[in-house]
């Protein structure tokens, strides 16, 4: 082989050991999250839920009512208020104005809160239900609750001080219902041993069960992408499903992913699902590509994950009797995951990479 064709040859893989090096350097950055605050309630207080608004943090605190948390200082989250309640309390949702927080309530009912001030927040009613509810979405000044053995019920929240239920609905299998999340029209729901339905709610006096689709184990969350008509399902035994509702009489899932254990909740932004693990904490899945989703992220807090909330560039988690944490989105998601592979910093350094063997030939040449 002449000198060339070896000098040829060793510049080529020095720019193909660049180019995976620079890819590697990007995810390993992030490969490692360090949680950057933390708050424990002295109280044994179990953190089921998590809502952040602005620089406040609302936790639904099983048998202690809300926490609220003041987040402003990331590293170092501190108490704001608690409003105790005699109640087991499960999940929270606000409303659109964003003062009124309200939360369901597993002993049978849902809390109305005044958040205006959150360093003083208030108690504004509470109502009784007949069953469990368990998750909770509000959508102009209506309050959809997953109420165990009722269904789904559904709320005239215009007046949070006298609630007022307007209709309910049973799974087609009688299933219990165990989160909802509302779009438009329609209610999407994690049916339990049901598994996914959908409902339509265009009359909220009258609403009906329109679509269903059977999963193996237990479905305990969802959240959704409207733009693709995609649902993310998390069920017992740690799985997610990828449902595509674009045809919402006849839901199909794309794929499913196994993760460790339970998700009892996850978040979905930016093609990553966030999953509250209760084994481990957290995992985050990579669904830009929804026939086959991928783990990208399997974060082992120490804690059970119950509640997981996004804002901004932070991941919250409500992780029981450990209380919550506070991680950096960039540090739990690798680079590139999301579709924003490393695909860009690839192309910079392959057209990089082709420049530097292209000047060195003419070099070699002369």
């Amino acid at each position: 082989m002449s000198k060339i064709k070896q000098n040829h040859s060793k510049i080529l893989l020095v720019g193909l050991f660049l180019i995976c090096l620079i890819c590697l350097l990007g995810s390993a950055a992030n490969a490692i999250p360090q949680t950057i605050g933390s708050y424990t309630p002295s109280s044994t207080s179990l953190y089921r839920d998590i809502l952040v608004d602005g620089n406040y943090a609302y936790c639904a605190a099983e048998s202690d009512g809300l926490h609220v948390i003041d987040v402003s200082d990331k590293s170092n989250p501190t108490a704001a208020t608690t409003v105790p309640l005699s109640s087991v309390s499960t999940e929270t949702a606000l409303d659109k104005e964003g003062n009124t927080l309200f939360m369901s309530l597993r002993s049978s009912g849902i809390a109305a809160f005044d958040i205006s001030d959150p360093t003083n927040v208030k108690l504004i009613s509470v109502v009784d239900s007949p069953s469990e509810c368990w998750g909770i979405d509000v959508v102009d000044n209506y309050i959809f609750v997953a109420e165990w053995s009722q269904g789904v019920r559904i709320w005239d929240a215009s007046d949070p001080s006298t609630m007022n239920a307007i209709s309910s609905i049973s799974m087609p299998d009688g299933g219990y219902p165990l989160d909802v999340m509302v779009d438009g029209n329609y209610a999407f729901v994690a049916a339990g041993a049901d598994g996914f339905v959908i409902l339509d709610v265009s009359d909220k006096s009258n609403p009906q069960v329109i679509g269903s689709l059977d999963l193996d184990y237990t479905a305990w969350s969802v959240d959704l992408k409207p733009p693709d008509n995609l649902a993310f399902v998390g069920a017992a035994r740690g799985y997610v499903h990828v449902i595509d509702y674009s045809t919402k009489t006849n839901p199909v899932e794309k794929a499913s992913i196994k993760l460790t254990s339970d998700v009892y909740d996850l978040y979905y932004a930016d093609n990553i699902v966030f999953a509250a693990d209760y084994t481990k904490g957290l995992a985050v899945v990579d669904v830009s590509t929804p026939e086959s989703p991928t783990t990208v992220g399997d974060i082992d807090l120490g804690a059970r994950g119950y509640g997981v909330d996004l804002q901004s560039d932070y991941v919250y988690l409500a992780l029981g009797f450990d209380g919550m944490q506070i991680l950096e989105k960039s540090a739990v998601v690798p680079s590139g995951a999301g579709g924003g592979t490393c695909l860009g910093t690839m192309l910079v350094a392959v057209f990089s990479t082709a420049a530097f063997i292209s000047y060195s030939i003419k070099y070699l040449k002369k």
